[in-house]
């Protein structure tokens, strides 16, 4: 099963709402990837997402990630949460 299935799945296991945002390649670049980032960072109303890797060959990937707020970032791939991550585990 596909991570994004299985975050689905869970989220409506948990009476979670997830929306699934499906963007084409073609679409996005870095900074519109940034915005829509920003705009997800700023709604009250979401509470948590994740930013699908890999991202398009043309996106820069770290960028966008570090663009999503730590206290939003579900999956813990921006900077300050991986440092977290590797401090806490004494990796």
């Amino acid at each position: 099963m596909s991570y994004i299935k299985q975050k689905r799945k869970a989220s409506e296991q948990t009476g979670i709402i997830c929306e699934l945002l499906h963007l084409q390649p073609e679409d996005v670049n870095t900074k519109s990837l940034i915005e829509l980032v920003e705009k997800l960072n700023n709604d009250p109303t979401v509470h948590g997402f994740i930013v699908q890797v890999p991202l398009p060959k043309h996106v820069d990937t770290l960028r966008v990630l570090n663009a999503v707020a730590p206290e939003k970032d579900v999956d813990g791939y921006t900077s300050s949460n991986l440092g977290k991550n590797v401090h806490e585990r004494g990796i």
